[in-house]
């Protein structure tokens, strides 16, 4: 027992009947205790333990006093992702919980995902604003689709020289990072828009082909995922036309065809609607 003074002694560490050499020095003091010596060693902690984000963006986690290999998991990935440096990404609305593994210890961060309110940004709508405004005629129409359902809409713009005309460009205006981006995904004719599960599926016919194509928006430009359709081919034994059935530019049958379609939810799904481009409609619309 210490009464009083400062005392120094010296550390040896046992573990049955066998002791370590003497590895540390420590100062106490007299009704005091240790007052200074080695440092015991910081427990790793995350950064966050919890955290919102809207969807499409990220947060950034990290575990802190540590320098051993930390591994990270994500209980949904369906709502939100963590890269292997702890980078964490809203896919959609929703609630994860993101788990860093140090070791034998398990660190979490509650991920709420809130869905984007970039939908509405005024900016955004302004941009798409002024597009219409340079396209009002009676021969261009326009919608507003949330394409790849993340709480952006999207401007599809249908537009054709003449009414009587089959030929019609529909140009695509997205948002990303900070820019408007357009990609054209039908030169031919006017084509019809539907809702899939998987994306946006633009169906058209031509003479005897027929064809639907889903997409998805990545970094701003459509990407076709999926396509199914049937067109005439030429059968040099016969001399005949027979239809041809195809998915993702395979021959299949068309109950094979048919199944496929009805699992990337084609089937069942609304035609989208799409308004004239005046005046009263875009400022009816685009609010």
């Amino acid at each position: 027992m210490i009464i009083d003074g400062e005392f120094q002694m010296r550390v040896r560490a046992y573990k049955g009947s066998t002791y370590s050499d003497y590895t540390e020095t420590i100062t106490v003091r007299g009704g005091e205790g240790i007052i200074s010596g080695p440092k015991a060693s910081a427990t790793p902690k995350l950064n966050k333990t919890k955290a919102s984000i809207d969807v499409g963006k990220t947060v950034q986690l990290k575990v802190n006093n540590t320098k051993d290999k930390v591994t990270w998991k994500s209980s949904n990935k369906k709502v939100a992702t963590v890269s292997s440096k702890g980078l964490v990404k809203g896919v959609k609305q929703g609630e994860a919980t993101i788990t860093a593994t140090v070791g034998k210890k398990k660190l979490t961060c509650k991920i709420t995902v809130k869905k984007s309110s970039k939908g509405t940004s005024s900016n955004i709508l302004d941009s798409y604003r002024e597009i219409l405004n340079k396209n009002i005629s009676s021969t261009r129409s326009f919608a507003l689709l949330d394409i790849n359902k993340d709480g952006q809409k999207e401007l599809f713009l249908n537009v054709s020289e003449s009414a009587s005309s089959i030929d019609c460009d529909t140009i695509v205006y997205s948002y990303y990072n900070g820019k408007i981006y357009d990609s054209t995904v039908c030169g031919q004719i006017y084509p019809s828009y539907i809702s899939s599960k998987k994306g946006i599926a633009v169906a058209g016919m031509f003479s005897s082909n027929e064809w639907v194509d889903i997409y998805v928006l990545e970094k701003g430009v459509l990407k076709s995922i999926y396509i199914s359709g049937s067109h005439l081919k030429y059968d040099d034994k016969t001399g005949e036309f027979n239809t041809e059935v195809y998915v993702n530019n395979k021959t299949v049958s068309p109950k094979e065809r048919a199944k496929s379609d009805e699992a990337a939810g084609i089937y069942g799904s609304k035609d989208i609607k799409f308004y004239e481009v005046t005046k009263e409609n875009i400022d009816k619309y685009l609010k």
